[in-house]
């Protein structure tokens, strides 16, 4: 029982493998090998490492034995070889998960002396939709090379901008339909047409004309004016038509057997089928699904059917849509599985909520990933605080000089609603695995009202965290968006910088991390709703401003730099100044220490007291000239009081003014003059 897993090698004796075990590895023994005695034997092949298990002796396959193959190669894949005699057959194999299922010619193949291989039939499949945009396994939606085909399990899948343009007729007959597929991409198929013509005179035969992109039938009609071109009629004379057939290539419409006679329509367009609706009960499997979007094409990939353990990759610059067309009040997962879901380029966004399956792995960037950023876009709630999305988030490993920015995104609700109603929220985690994460939220521009979203994952691995909140069109803040980071098990080795907008901390507990700065840009905001929040220190610029604080606030601006906030702490219980120059410009309600050589200063009205007792704690009233208010203040010992007087007429100067006690015991008075006094 259990696995015995040998990578490669020489090994001597021989190798019994029983039932209800299993094999890995690639190693070659001296001796037998047996696999299985009755059923429950299982032989794992991953066909991305090279070789296979060998036996210099005899191989013997008794009762039933299940191969696990992953990573195949289209084409032969050895699984098993041997120097000496086979016993067993193709009947003492099985295939396990979607190979049985996979296109015709995939199985055992025992035909060559001394190896069992596993022949792989999956084909290279491009998307056209041409039939209903429905992908199963009978749809003829897919070209195989310049041939309409239909999806097996494991097929190999693109969809691009070559995505051929195609049109589905929709005649009230039966037998009578056909599929126009253009046989070139872009505009050049969407401005092909259809139009099937009833003809100017009786007894007159079945014709094609095409006059430059638009291809014209005109149907046979008899001596009694009554159609008698079937669409098997239509067909063939679409294909001996070089002008027509250079344009289009037609097929016989699912179900149809081309025998029904066809009537007058058109003309129509072409168009490209970029909505994708998976089969109801088909859990789609390909060994490889590429989204590509060089140019501006971009897909919907709806269910109800699913994309099990699909590896996905996602290369153009366009957006690839996932989810239950406008359906934000259910829970349904489009893809599913824990192979990761690559986004190379782009935007990745949702039509509904959780349309990804529970911390499914999502990376955004890749060593491809040069200038063009990646952009998770959250799904929209159907009620506050909605979990939207659950994701193992990783941000991925860059080329060297890449400048592709990893953007999570919130753009706010559909359709122009101002309905206060849905509030996202993602859960999950985050590895920002030496790179910088983008936190926007640009909801104000989508004509909704600026919706709050909550980021919940816990954010780890070295890098910075910039939050990008309602930044308008011309660069300029919008107050009303903002977003909230509430995880108290982020643990990420950064900076935490405001660049735009109104970032919320909430609501118990550490959110941001010990060692993090608080970096904040011009006229940015950060909101504290817990008092359990230490932030271990403030950096930025003379516009700053942070509201309300309601937790522990601990500052340490850096060297000479000064922060400027507007606070509002109803509920704080310490604030530190550790360093620099803290400026604070309103009420406030909790007790500020300030260490050796940190300031602070202000037009502060407070309710509680100030100490600034260790050596070169200065105190400073006013922004410029101005008051600083306290119920006490103690600068004893160490402490610096800074006045500053304005000379000018009529003279004012900062004044410091306490309900209670102002010790200044061996304290320092440091008075500095600004202006001059006018000429007598």
């Amino acid at each position: 029982r259990g696995t015995l897993n040998i990578p490669s090698g020489n090994v001597g004796g021989s190798l019994i493998v029983d039932d209800a075990a299993t094999f890995a590895g690639k190693p070659s023994f001296a001796g037998n090998v047996s696999l299985g005695s009755t059923s429950g034997t299982r032989l794992l092949f991953d066909g991305a490492t090279a070789g296979n298990l060998h036996t210099t002796g005899n191989l013997s396959l008794t009762g039933l034995t299940t191969v696990v193959a992953s990573n195949l190669k289209p084409g032969v894949n050895t699984i098993l070889s041997y120097d000496g005699t086979l016993i067993g057959d193709a009947t003492n194999l099985a295939l396990s998960g979607n190979l049985p299922t996979a296109r015709p010619g995939t199985g055992f193949d025992f035909s060559q002396p001394g190896k069992i291989n596993l022949n792989f039939a999956a084909a290279p499949l491009l998307w056209s939709g041409n039939q209903n945009n429905l992908w199963d396994n009978t749809a003829l939606n897919w070209l195989n090379g310049p041939n309409p085909d239909a999806f097996y399990d494991l097929d190999i899948v693109t969809f691009g901008e070559n995505v051929r343009p195609s049109l589905i007729t929709n005649l009230p007959s039966t037998n009578d339909d056909l599929v126009f597929t253009a046989r070139a991409a872009g505009d050049a198929g969407t401005a092909i047409t259809i139009e099937y013509l009833t003809p100017p005179a009786s007894n007159s035969p079945l014709s094609v004309g095409v006059s430059g992109s638009a291809i014209t039938v005109s149907l046979g009609i008899d001596a009694n004016g009554l159609f008698i071109s079937t669409a098997a009629n239509v067909k063939t004379a679409i294909d001996s038509s070089p002008a027509a057939s250079a344009l289009v290539s037609v097929a016989l419409a699912p179900s149809n057997d081309g025998t029904g006679l066809v009537a007058p329509f058109g003309p129509l367009n072409l168009t490209p089928s970029t909505s994708i609706s998976i089969a109801a009960g088909l859990a789609v499997a390909p060994s490889s699904a590429t989204f590509d979007f060089p140019s501006a094409v971009g897909y919907l990939l709806s269910g109800p059917g699913t994309l099990a353990n699909t590896p996905i990759l996602k290369t153009g610059s366009v957006t690839l849509t996932i989810g239950v067309p406008t359906d934000y009040t259910q829970s349904t997962a489009i893809v599913t599985g824990t192979t990761p879901f690559v986004v190379e380029k782009g935007n990745l966004a949702f039509s509904s909520r959780t349309a990804l399956a529970a911390n499914l792995p999502l990376v955004l960037g890749n060593l491809n990933s040069t200038t063009d950023p990646t952009i998770l876009e959250v799904p929209r709630a159907a009620a506050g605080d909605q979990v939207v999305l659950t994701t193992a988030l990783t941000l991925g490993t860059l080329p060297p000089g890449s400048t592709s920015e990893a953007i999570v995104r919130y753009t706010g609700l559909s359709n122009g609603s101002t309905s206060t109603a849905g509030a996202p929220s993602i859960n999950g985690t985050v590895n920002l695995n030496r790179r910088d994460l983008f936190l926007e939220n640009i909801s104000h521009t989508t004509g909704g009202a600026g919706r709050l979203w909550n980021f919940q994952p816990a954010i780890t691995g070295q890098g910075n965290v910039r939050v990008r909140a309602g930044t308008n069109p011309d660069g300029s803040n919008n107050g009303t968006p903002r977003i909230r980071i509430q995880s108290t098990s982020n643990a990420w080795v950064g900076d935490l910088y405001l660049v735009s907008g109104e970032l919320q901390i909430g609501f118990t507990g550490q959110v941001i991390p010990d060692n993090a700065l608080a970096i904040f840009s011009p006229g940015t905001r950060l909101s504290m709703g817990n008092t359990g929040e230490t932030i271990r220190g403030l950096r930025g610029g003379e516009a700053t401003e942070a509201v309300p604080f309601t937790s522990d606030i601990a500052s340490n601006t850096g060297q000479s730099n000064t922060v400027r906030l507007t606070l509002t702490d109803t509920n704080a219980a310490n604030t530190h100044i550790y360093g620099g120059r803290l400026v604070i410009n309103n009420s406030f309600t909790s007790a500020i220490t300030v260490a050796a050589g940190a300031t602070l200063a202000g037009n502060l009205s407070s309710t509680a007291a100030i100490t600034a007792t260790a050596a070169a704690a200065r105190i400073a009233p006013g922004d410029s000239i101005g008051t600083l208010s306290a119920a006490s203040a103690n600068l004893t010992t160490g402490g610096i009081l800074e006045i500053q007087v304005n000379a000018a007429t009529p003279a004012i100067n900062d004044r410091i003014v306490t309900s209670g006690v102002l010790n200044i015991t061996n304290a320092t008075l440091s008075v500095s003059v600004t202006g001059s006094a006018p000429p007598v």
